[in-house]
């Protein structure tokens, strides 16, 4: 259809291009409606609508030129034949069974051409004693980071080890061990570290192999995990350098040995409900980082010579107020002595704030060499592009963004950006292009992370999930592109054909999520086959008051409805109002979500017909709880007629709406029973 569709518009071009060129020739244009009843047929099979009006106006236009002859009319119709064939591109790409063979085909015609090999000179670096490869863009900063962050990850570890002595059958122990195992590998390798980014990638391995044994628990490992982080912790602070390391990756190859291979893990073959990135909530470690702000010394000296003007003052404001004195202090009056200790006090705290308010653009280098690694490693070229890198974010928000954001980079090298050879053949600059774009609103930071690649194959991921157990073949039929991309957050679920330092576990993803989740963020994903990929990570600001409190309270909404897309129009809603949303796809979902919060809802805004648990049975569980149950509840369905409404109002609802949920009434019933 597209090759015959693709013929028919060159000949109508060539037909234009010639009336072009020898004006009074209007007669070429009458004959091109043969043509165009032509490719009205190539295309009716199609459901783009665009495309059709696109087709009728180019048969408009051309009995306009052979009626008027303009010139104008003529140059339009070349724009109308070129819009159908962008389109038409489109969709040849975006056919999934075609594009993917293409690509399978050229990448492994080019796997048999040897790779360059890097050579890497290792220097002592003569500041930090430590042995680094001689990279000329190596930062010395991005080490000195490195050593510090490894330490807290390896501590980590070891507290991992020592819950683990008590419940050696915890598997959600492994899961944290193993996703400490791939951080530290990744931040290894992105430093240059390789020695100690291979043995964490064996320590994976083993772990990985742990979670799909049935007969062995972390007992077993204990003897040799225990000195893997020995061996670690010399290669993090000897700069790559242990004389144990081959000793101990010898013994975590031979331990390999005695579980299953980690490609035969399977899942037990319980069947899930589809999930939702929103709800899920893991259970995890407290992974407290302790953050580290560089300051300026001038602002130091500001600093303190505003603590010094504040001491100085307050002393007058003593003596003001001692009577054996008899003055009112060599400051001033009372009154102007107060409103100069309140000026010292407000400068000292703004300036306290602002050193905590570092740019997003500090990031830059760690994450270009992030990406730079990746492409080694994969044989790929692609460039980061950070717009509005000036945006300035709570330092302790940054450290935590550091971890999702290298994953993310990685994934858009390994899983989207295609090898040099493939994109040329697909009409794409052979370097790839990845853009992160800050932007901020209303109580909010929204961070867009866009690769040009081949996007997320959305059939690939069901099919991985149905083999994986995670959801039923019945149910994977129904399910759209936003429940399949939700797939992704799975442990376990990668697409990757092959394991390599960079992919093929299926941990990086949830690492993501559960990193933006302790930010009280949220993460969306929109992808085209062949065209890209954006993760658009959103988060609220932190804000320090007098008090100095960490992150701002804002008013926190939990909206629960078995519909995918009225749980996003309400979050869309709720957060335009400037509050923090939760979702929940259920009532038995919210009362999990609910239990597992540190922090409870202000207001739930729940649906009432749910499988599973109801509006009513979820009410009524809620005010059984002493800890749930002055939480205000406000139904929002379809049903309501006068007996619901009656019901939900005497198990304890405090208003009842119609769906869709209207921004004024959430105003108003916010006003009232929301403390800000």
């Amino acid at each position: 259809m597209i090759d015959d569709a693709e013929a028919i518009l060159g000949s109508i071009r060539r037909a234009v291009l010639l009336g072009l060129q020898e004006p009074g020739t209007n007669s070429v244009f009458a004959e091109l409606d043969g043509e165009i009843d032509a490719l009205q047929q190539q295309i009716a099979a199609s459901d783009n609508d665009d495309l059709k009006v696109k087709v009728d106006l180019l048969k408009t236009l051309a009995r306009a030129a052979a009626e008027t002859g303009q010139e104008r009319t003529k140059f339009q119709i070349l724009d109308v034949l070129s819009w159908i064939e962008s389109v038409l591109v489109r969709f040849d790409l975006s056919e999934p069974t075609l594009s993917d063979e293409l690509l399978e085909i050229v990448d492994a015609s080019f796997d048999s051409f040897p790779k360059p090999q890097k050579v890497v000179r290792i220097e002592r670096d003569p500041i930090l004693q430590l042995e680094v490869p001689s990279d000329d863009d190596f930062d010395t900063e991005l080490l000195e980071i490195f050593v510090e962050e490894a330490e807290q990850l390896l501590s980590a570890f070891e507290e991992q080890l020592r819950v683990s002595k008590t419940d050696p059958f915890d598997k959600e122990v492994v899961w944290e061990l193993r996703r400490i195992a791939h951080t530290f590998k990744g931040a290894a390798g992105v430093v240059g570290l390789k020695a100690a980014a291979d043995l964490a990638h064996r320590l994976e391995n083993t772990l990985d192999r742990l979670a799909a044994s049935s007969e062995h628990h972390i007992a077993h490992l204990l003897p040799l995990l225990e000195p893997s982080v020995a061996v670690l912790r010399d290669l993090a602070r000897g700069g790559g350098s242990s004389p144990h390391v081959e000793a101990v990756q010898k013994e975590l190859d031979l331990l390999l040995g005695d579980y299953p291979a980690a490609t035969e893990q399977k899942h037990a073959p319980k069947k899930k409900k589809l999930p939702t990135s929103d709800l899920s909530h893991p259970a995890t470690v407290s992974r407290d980082k302790k953050a580290v702000v560089r300051v300026s010394l001038a602002v130091l000296d500001l600093i303190d010579q505003r603590v010094r003007e504040f001491t100085k003052t307050l002393s007058s404001l003593r003596q003001s107020l001692d009577p054996t004195t008899g003055n009112t202090g060599s400051g001033g009056s009372f009154r102007e002595l107060f409103e100069l200790q309140f000026f010292l006090a407000n400068s000292i705290m703004e300036e306290l704030r602002s050193i905590r308010m570092i740019e997003f653009g500090t990031l830059t280098p760690r994450l270009q060499r992030a990406v730079r690694v990746a492409c080694e490693e994969e044989s790929k070229r692609a460039e980061i592009l950070i717009e509005n890198a000036d945006t300035k974010i709570d330092t302790v928000v940054m450290d935590s963004l550091v971890e999702p954001l290298m994953h993310l980079l990685r994934n858009s090298v390994v899983h989207g950006i295609e090898s040099p050879e493939t994109r040329r053949l697909l009409g794409k600059p052979e370097s790839g292009m990845i853009r992160v774009r800050l932007s901020e609103s209303a109580g909010h930071i929204e961070i867009a992370l866009t690769d040009d690649g081949r996007g997320i194959d959305t059939n690939a991921l069901k099919a991985r999930a149905v083999e994986l157990g995670i959801i039923s073949s019945e149910n994977v039929e129904s399910a759209d592109a936003d429940e399949a991309y939700d797939l992704i957050f799975y442990e376990g679920l990668s697409t990757a054909t092959k394991l390599t330092l960079q992919a093929g576990r299926g941990v990086g993803m949830r690492i993501v999520r559960d990193s933006i989740q302790e930010l009280k963020g949220t993460i969306a994903i929109d992808s085209a086959r062949n065209v890209g990929t954006t993760f658009t990570i959103k988060f609220p600001k932190v804000e320090h008051g007098p008090e100095g409190k960490g992150a701002a309270q804002n008013p926190v909404i939990l909206s629960i409805d078995d519909s995918l897309s009225v749980r996003k129009a309400n979050r869309k809603i709720i957060e335009d109002l400037g509050f923090t949303s939760v979702l929940a796809g259920g009532g038995n979902e919210a009362l999990k979500l609910l239990n597992e919060s540190e922090r409870l809802p202000d207001l739930i805004i729940t649906d009432l017909e749910m499988p599973g648990m109801d509006g009513f049975e979820f009410i009524a569980a809620l005010k059984k709880s002493d800890r749930l149950s002055e939480i205000p509840v406000v139904v929002l369905s379809t049903k309501t007629d006068q007996i619901s409404r009656d019901m939900a109002f005497q198990l304890g609802a405090v208003e009842c709406f119609e769906k869709p949920l209207d921004r004024q009434e959430l105003r108003m019933v916010a006003n009232v029973f929301v403390k800000n």
